[in-house]
């Protein structure tokens, strides 16, 4: 199994190749790259405080985040053979 470093620096040789051929391997659905990358459920929470007046809790939406994580790892788990279950693997 790769380590993280292993992985970033593979990331990054394929974006430097793709560069070098003029064009970009990363999309971000967004038209202005200054844009913050958030994710869905914080754009809904987020659009959802602003039309309620309510202030956004930064804390919660990151535990709730975490629980999506944790819940979707947990039903990956048993789809994974032996060898992939690592970490990392649910990335991959």
């Amino acid at each position: 199994m790769p380590t993280f470093d292993e992985i970033l620096n593979r990331v990054r040789d394929k974006s430097n190749e793709a560069a070098r051929k003029g064009y970009q391997i990363w999309f971000r659905g967004q038209s202005k790259a200054a844009w913050p990358v958030e994710s869905s459920i914080h754009c809904l929470v987020e659009r959802y405080s602003t039309l309620s007046g309510l202030r956004l809790d930064q804390k919660l939406l990151r535990d709730e985040e975490k629980s999506l994580y944790y819940l979707f790892a947990a039903e990956a788990w048993p789809l994974l053979k032996f060898g992939q279950r690592d970490p990392w693997a649910l990335f991959l």
